[in-house]
This record gives structure tokens, C-alpha cells and sequence, in this order.
């Protein structure tokens, strides 16, 4: 499965969510030798962004910060192709952001918070525990900013809360550690994944599947254990010479009064 590295270090640059998004993209669409070749519309389409003014203030910032340096193209009648971007690589430290999920179809907030909840989580579990302070602190926004963001991430099912008690929690699964249940849904993370109707249907099939787990261990206890399942064991109509499996009258020896 596809996935793009992105480095812990795209944090400590301060970007805006929408220089973030567009600058994981040319991240996403680069070559070999670091060059992205890219329509600013796919950008647009790609990314989930309105209009392609937006596209072109953020790569002006991007080059402003030496993040991406623009090459015009032109072909061979001299017409102006689509623009080459050189992308500067980040070392140090990265983590997975699985593209089978399709993050990029997430507005920018969802998908700022999106990738912070991905490098904070721990891989063999798939949690993240940041509070939401710690999340606007990292990505530069508002706190209620984050709420919303979170709160249409759960919607969409691209983020589970967790509740062990009741009030107020901040742990979270992310589901791109299951993506191949995406795979099979076939359906981006920007539409609801899940619908009243098909919540509706899931309900019933697992009451359905419920029911017959029980009618099934209720068969298992009757075949097994007959006698005790209807009588119990201290039974007053049946001795418990009955109860016994093992016991044979046959095989046991009368003893004759003296």
C-alpha cells in the first residue's frame, strides 16, 4: 500500500494549513531527482481547494521560505507548459501518512489535525493521545478550530473517540491504520463514509448475528449438560445417581443386609 513520508520536521516550519497541504502534495507528486511536474487546477482538484489564486499565494510563500523554487516549462512552438516546482527535502525523523485513505480530499483544517493525530499516534495500537491545546499550539490555530476539525474528522469516520469514563477525553484511534476498510468502501474521506441508512442496516445485522451467538450457546449447553442445564445440579425430582454421567446401576454391587 502507497503511503507518503512525511518528516516531523514540516512542524517546526510554522505553516498555515493550506501551505502544509500543498507543500505534502509536491512532497507526494515529486520524481526521482526531487522535481514536482503539476497543473495548478490537479492542485486545486487534488487538494480540495477553491480556487487557484489560493494555490498560487501559497506556492509564493512556499518559494518565499526556499520550500519549493518554480521552473516555467515551455515546449517546443514556445507555448508555456505546466510549471516544474523543485522541492527541498527535510531530514531528520518521518512518519507514515497513508494515501490509500485519501487524506488530501480533507478540508485544510481536518487535514492539519489529521497529520498531527498521525505522528503522534503509536504504531502497534494506532492511538493518539494530544489534547487540543497541544494540537492548536503545533499547527498555529485556534482551539475551537481544532474541536471543529476533530469533530467533522469523527463524522467522516477518519478519526474514533475513545471514552473510558465519563466527561472529557483526548484519546483517539486513527483509522488509517485499518485502511483497507476504506479500500473496500471505495469512498473518500470528504463524503460520510457512513450513512443513517447503512448505520440502520449494520444495526440490525449485528443484533441479527448476535442472536444467533446466543441460540447457539444455548444448543451447545442443552447437548452438553442436559439434565443440569433444565434441572441444575441439586435437583429434587432426580437423584443425583441420574445427574452422573459415569454412574452405572448395573455395575454397582448390592449389599445384602446382615
Amino acid at each position: 500500500m502507497q503511503y507518503l513520508k512525511v518528516p516531523h520536521a514540516v512542524f517546526a516550519l510554522n505553516l498555515c494549513p493550506t501551505d502544509l497541504k500543498v507543500y505534502l502534495y509536491l512532497l507526494k507528486c515529486q520524481n526521482a531527482l526531487g522535481t514536482a511536474t503539476v497543473r495548478l487546477r490537479t492542485i486545486c482538484e487534488q487538494c480540495a481547494i477553491a480556487s487557484v489564486t489560493t494555490v498560487r499565494a501559497a506556492l509564493r510563500r512556499l518559494e518565499a521560505r526556499g520550500l519549493a523554487v518554480q521552473r516555467h516549462r515551455y515546449g517546443q512552438d514556445g507555448r508555456l507548459l505546466c510549471s516544474a516546482y523543485a522541492v527541498q527535502q527535510l531530514g531528520g525523523r518521518w512518519f507514515k501518512l497513508w494515501l490509500g485513505v485519501r487524506p488530501f480530499s480533507l478540508d485544510k483544517s481536518a487535514f492539519a489535525v489529521y497529520l498531527y493525530l498521525c505522528r503522534q499516534r503509536v504504531c502497534y495500537s494506532g492511538k493518539a493521545c494530544p489534547s487540543q491545546n497541544v494540537i492548536a499550539a503545533a499547527l498555529g490555530i485556534a482551539r475551537r478550530t481544532v474541536c471543529d476539525a476533530v469533530a467533522r474528522l469523527t463524522e467522516l469516520g477518519a478519526v474514533i473517540k475513545g471514552k473510558f469514563w465519563r466527561g472529557k477525553h483526548n484519546l483517539y484511534w486513527i483509522m488509517q491504520t485499518v485502511s483497507e476498510v476504506w479500500a473496500k468502501k471505495e469512498t473518500p474521506l470528504s463524503n460520510p463514509a457512513v450513512t443513517a441508512t447503512e448505520t440502520k442496516a449494520r444495526s440490525k445485522a449485528f443484533n441479527a448475528i448476535t442472536t444467533i451467538m446466543r441460540l447457539l450457546l444455548f444448543v451447545k449447553l442443552f447437548l452438553l449438560h442436559p439434565l443440569d442445564f433444565l434441572f441444575g445440579a441439586d435437583c429434587a425430582i432426580f437423584d443425583t445417581q441420574f445427574l452422573d454421567l459415569t454412574f452405572n446401576p448395573k455395575k454397582e454391587k448390592k449389599i445384602l443386609p446382615i
